[in-house]
């Protein structure tokens, strides 16, 4: 399986409400956009 296709089977999983893949997106998206989750957490405004 390429990269893609593990997005797609964890975006899959998680619209799914699977529990294993929503915690692997949700894992995945704070080790691919730590600063954008920092500035919302801080409540910086847009």
């Amino acid at each position: 399986m390429g990269s893609v296709d593990v997005l797609e089977w964890i975006r899959e999983g998680y619209l799914a409400g699977d529990p294993l893949r929503s915690a692997l997106f949700v894992g995945s998206a704070f080790l691919a956009m730590p600063l954008q989750l920092l500035e919302v957490i801080m409540g910086r405004p847009f």
